[in-house]
């Protein structure tokens, strides 16, 4: 993934689920592991296939799915 990657904001974080039940300090702590990613328009976040650990929260925009081509 590549875009505009900046520090993540505590006080968002804190008010998605299932972190808001997490404590202060534990929320600090996920916060200093955790990235912001900001994507421009028609860019792909992954495809189809595409194995990753990773737990994604859309903030702001849109996102469109669709199945692979080919």
């Amino acid at each position: 993934m590549s875009g505009s990657n900046t520090g993540v904001n505590i006080t968002t974080l804190a008010r998605l689920q299932p972190i808001d039940s997490l404590l202060e300090e534990q929320i600090a702590e996920l916060a200093a592991q955790t990235r912001e990613l900001a994507l421009p328009a028609g860019k792909s976040l992954f495809r189809e296939g595409d194995q990753d650990n990773d737990l994604i929260y859309l903030i702001e925009g849109e996102v469109e799915v669709r199945p692979a081509t080919g």
